[in-house]
């Protein structure tokens, strides 16, 4: 069941974020006089990689946040957290994560859906999210749930993203 996650109670609550990948989509770009084209190609690294990192719910640059639970009998076992961009009418997906326990479950996938619902009730035109390059199986989630990759930043977390094979790439799934 989703139930709302209040800000009163839940401002400022941990979420670890954590996984292993030994591929990631390394970002190719091609730039001559009149064009530049990005490529991403799947790639096989030569030995895994283990990210980790934490957020919090509620940030004060979210000003229109809103946080949803997964309860399973009464343990949360996933959250989303959405944020409403009245200035370009999208809804950015800030949060999306199904604890270990809780993974394979249909959870994530219910909580997308949520999330398109409460977008389309705001009358937004669109639900928006980022990932990384190396979160090869957030990617393949995503996409699964009609999400289209529509853009990158390839200096978003430091001027060595690329070589890092750690992009931030942004996703959008039109209402």
């Amino acid at each position: 069941m989703i139930k709302p996650l209040p800000k009163s109670r839940f401002k400022d609550h941990p979420l670890a974020f954590a996984y292993e990948t030994d591929v990631v989509y390394e970002v190719v770009r091609d730039q001559c006089e009149h064009e530049t084209t990005f490529r991403f190609t799947l790639k096989t690294l030569e030995k895994p990689v283990k990210k980790a990192f934490e957020a919090k719910l509620y940030p004060e640059y979210f000003q229109h946040a809103e946080a949803y639970g997964y309860d399973v009998e009464g343990v949360l076992a996933g959250v989303i957290e959405i944020n409403h961009e009245p200035y370009n009418n999208r809804v950015r997906i800030t949060e999306c994560i199904v604890f270990d326990a809780f993974r394979r479950r249909g959870i994530g996938r219910r909580l997308i859906e949520h999330a398109v619902q409460r977008a389309k009730a705001l009358r937004a035109r669109a639900l928006i999210l980022e990932t990384q390059t190396s979160n090869v199986a957030a990617i393949r989630f995503y996409r699964t749930c009609g999400f289209s990759l529509m853009g990158t930043d390839l200096t978003a977390y430091s001027n060595e993203d690329v070589e890092r094979d750690e992009v931030r790439v942004e996703f959008a799934r039109c209402l």
